[in-house]
C-alpha cells in the first residue's frame, strides 16, 4: 500500500515537473520573441539615422564640389580686376554657389532633387560656407508591431559647411589683402618675391613679356568633372627698372 502511494507521488512530481517545465519554456519563448521584437526596432530606428546621416554626408559632397567650381569660376571672371574696380567677391560667390547647391542633381533620382531644392539660403561669411535643409524628413513603415503595424516620421535638419583653410584655398579676402601688400613695392624682384610668400602653398608664375601674376594650386581638385589645379591671374603695374 505504501509503495502504491509512493508511486503515485512519484507520478504526480513528474507531471508537475513537466508542467512547469512546459511553462519555463512557452514563458521563455515569449519573452525572447518580446526581445527580438525590441532588437528589431532598435535595428530600424539606426536604418533612419543612417538614412540622415547618409544624406548629410551626399549634402557635403555635393557642397565641397560646388564651393571649388564657384570659386574657380568667380576668380576666373573678376581676378584681373583686382587693384583695379571694386569687386563684391562676396555677393557673387554666394549667388554662384547657391544657384548651383539647389540645381536639380539629376532628372531620375527624385530623393537627390528633393534634397538640394530644399536648401535654405546659403550663408557664406568669408571664410565658410553654411548650408541647412530644414526639414529633411524620413517617414518609414516599422515592422516590428505585428497587430496593427507602425509608421514613423522623423523630422530634422541637415547641416553642411565647407572653408578655404579646410580646402588650403586663398579667400577672396586673403587675396586682395596680399594684391594690396605686394603690387605697391618699388621692384619687380621685390613684387615676385612678395606674392611668392603670400602664396607659399601655390606654384608662382609671373610671365616675362607682360605683368601678370599667374597663380596655380601645387594640388588638383575636382573641377568640371574632371582633377585639375585651381588657377587664377592677378595683374600689377610693374615699376621700371633702371638699365632696362
Amino acid at each position: 500500500m505504501q509503495n502504491k502511494r509512493a508511486s503515485i507521488s512519484i507520478g504526480i512530481m513528474v507531471i508537475v515537473t513537466l508542467v512547469l517545465f512546459v511553462f519555463i519554456l512557452v514563458s521563455l519563448n515569449f519573452q525572447a520573441s518580446k526581445l527580438s521584437d525590441n532588437f528589431n526596432a532598435v535595428s530600424q530606428l539606426n536604418g533612419i539615422y543612417s538614412e540622415q546621416q547618409g544624406m548629410e554626408n551626399t549634402l557635403h559632397f555635393r557642397l565641397v564640389e560646388v564651393f571649388l567650381n564657384s570659386y574657380q569660376e568667380t576668380l576666373k571672371e573678376n581676378s584681373l580686376k583686382v587693384g583695379k574696380e571694386q569687386v563684391n567677391f562676396k555677393e557673387i560667390f554666394e549667388k554662384k554657389i547657391y544657384s548651383k547647391v539647389t540645381a536639380r542633381a539629376t532628372e531620375k533620382d527624385s530623393q537627390l532633387n528633393d534634397l538640394f531644392s530644399g536648401i535654405d539660403p546659403v550663408v557664406f561669411n568669408g571664410e565658410t560656407v553654411y548650408v541647412t535643409k530644414t526639414p529633411y524628413i524620413i517617414e518609414k513603415n516599422l515592422t516590428f508591431d505585428d497587430l496593427n503595424g507602425s509608421r514613423i516620421l522623423y523630422s530634422s535638419s541637415l547641416n553642411s559647411s565647407v572653408s578655404f583653410a579646410m580646402l588650403e584655398l586663398p579667400s577672396f579676402n586673403y587675396i586682395n589683402e596680399s594684391y594690396s601688400s605686394c603690387s605697391g613695392l618699388s621692384s619687380k624682384i621685390l613684387i615676385e618675391k612678395c606674392f611668392v610668400e603670400k602664396f607659399s602653398k601655390f606654384n608662382m608664375g609671373v610671365t616675362i613679356d607682360s605683368t601678370k601674376i599667374i597663380v596655380s594650386s601645387r594640388d588638383k581638385y575636382y573641377l568640371t568633372n574632371k582633377m585639375q589645379v585651381v588657377k587664377f591671374e592677378l595683374e600689377v603695374v610693374l615699376p621700371v627698372e633702371n638699365g632696362s
